[in-house]
């Protein structure tokens, strides 16, 4: 009896372990933090068009809506939130908070309005 008691011990020992594990693995794969910085960033708005923001390493994004130029100004990131000042903004910087980066590269940021958009990155070429 007492070896029916230890090994069923062992195996609940054993099961609770394993479901530790899992839960590891994927808060690892999801740490992925928002990678931020120069690129080009790319989502569809309400209407399904395409708006694109390339952020260059100096700090300065350009936005375009279709290929059309639309705001320019500078961004600041603290974390995973970024922040646009565009030159024509006479209020403060439209912030915005950013998930970690998903597998496909892409990944999800709130805007200051609160809707959830996704997005997704290529990082600039090396120079």
């Amino acid at each position: 009896m007492k070896k029916i008691v230890l090994l069923a011990g062992l195996f609940a020992l054993a099961a609770c372990s394993g479901e530790a594990e899992a839960p590891v693995a994927e808060a690892e794969e999801a740490a992925v933090a928002y990678p931020g910085g120069a690129g080009t960033y790319t989502r569809a708005n309400a209407e399904g068009e395409t708006v694109s923001t390339v952020i260059t390493a100096d700090g300065t994004f350009t936005t375009s809506l279709n290929g059309e130029e639309t705001n320019t100004g500078t961004v600041t990131t603290e974390g995973a939130t970024i922040c646009f000042d565009w030159e024509a903004n006479e209020g403060e910087p439209e912030c915005w908070a950013n998930q970690p980066m998903r597998a496909d590269g892409s990944f999800e940021t709130t805007d200051p309005e609160g809707m959830t958009h996704v997005i997704r990155m290529e990082a600039a070429a090396a120079e």
